[in-house]
């Protein structure tokens, strides 16, 4: 899409041995309490350069469009692909809390994200407990 966000649904998980990740809807939702390092990184094809276009990456917890815990934007530079990456850390209560991962772009046609190991990817891990 262009113009508005998009939520990148993960539907398959390389390692996740709690079943965290909802990979029908692409949530991220521990059940232990703590503190969790994320790294959020999308690869976009080439976009059409222009004033004011761009991509971006969010992370958003409980889907709150103004609850962004990361966000990352870079103006449309040419006809090349560009990789997004967003981290941060952030505290996640065990019951309710969960993440959702967005992009934005505005290039004026649609763009492809792939995935894969090197593309598109979300990471969590655990840092310390609550």
């Amino acid at each position: 899409n262009t113009g508005s966000d998009t939520t990148i649904i993960f539907n398959t998980a390389s390692f996740d041995p709690q079943g965290w990740l909802n990979t029908g809807t692409g949530t991220f939702k521990p059940t232990i309490a703590g503190y969790y390092s994320i790294k959020f990184v999308v690869w976009f094809t080439q976009g059409t350069p222009g004033s004011g276009s761009q991509y971006n990456i969010q992370i958003h917890k409980n889907a709150v469009t103004g609850n962004t815990t990361a966000i990352t934007q870079q103006t449309i530079s040419g006809n090349n692909g560009q990789t997004l990456v967003a981290t941060d850390t952030v505290y996640l209560n065990g019951s309710t809390d969960y993440l959702e991962a967005y992009y934005f772009q505005n290039s004026g046609s649609t763009q492809t994200t792939l995935s894969g190991l090197y593309y598109t990817w979300f990471q969590a891990a655990m840092v310390r407990s609550a």
